[in-house]
């Protein structure tokens, strides 16, 4: 079911079963959302060395600007700030205006640029990121 979301999203990076599964190592994880038994969107994102990155995001046609892909980033970034990360970078195309809306709202901001980082057709990668703040350590007396 993901391969057919991620089909259908061609802002997406078209992972096939086998990438999938590649993503899915100890250091990144894919989460899914469900409605009525059905999964209907996917994050993934990699944590490691205090920092985080979303490596793909994808929602079912029928169910977009229904707040899917904010639930599903929101959980990436609750994953990721439970692992350390202080901070959580993205790449989207810089043609995908309701991705970077949703970004933004987000709180990501644009901080460098891929020169024809993507293709079909080729375009420039946006580098976002969103810094966070790590509850203070306590130290013991």
């Amino acid at each position: 079911m993901i391969e057919c979301i991620l089909a259908a999203s061609p802002e997406a990076a078209q992972w096939t079963g086998p990438r999938l599964a590649q993503s899915a190592g100890p250091c990144a994880t894919v989460w899914v959302a469900v409605d009525n038994d059905e999964v209907v969107g996917m994050v993934a994102v990699r944590t490691a060395a205090g920092e985080a990155e979303i490596l793909n995001l994808a929602v079912a046609s029928a169910q977009r600007r229904r707040g899917m892909g904010r639930l599903l980033v929101e959980a990436a970034i609750a994953a990721a700030r439970a692992e350390g990360a202080g901070r959580v970078y993205l790449e989207v195309r810089e043609s995908n205006a309701a991705a970077r809306s949703l970004y933004a709202k987000l709180d990501f901001v644009e901080s460098g640029r891929r020169r024809n980082y993507y293709c079909g057709p080729t375009e420039d990668a946006l580098i976002l990121l969103r810094t966070m703040e790590q509850p203070a350590v306590q130290k013991a007396l």
